[in-house]
């Protein structure tokens, strides 16, 4: 059994421009603290990181109606 798994971890810079709306989990101030832990930390050194990118509509549409 393989116990070298290790946590993806999806972050983009432009997340913190856009607002979900006040009682949305995914605030962008606490996104933005987050992120700054764990580059300030170096916690992302035993994760694999990626950076998103938006999605275009034809790759929404094969999700969403």
């Amino acid at each position: 059994m393989n116990t070298n798994k290790r946590v993806a971890y999806f972050y983009n810079n432009e997340i913190g421009n856009y607002n979900y709306g006040k009682f949305h989990f995914m605030n962008p101030k606490r996104i933005s603290m987050a992120h700054s832990l764990i580059v300030g930390y170096g916690v992302y050194k035993d994760l694999d990181v990626y950076t998103t990118r938006e999605a275009t509509k034809e790759e929404i549409m094969q999700f969403h109606d």
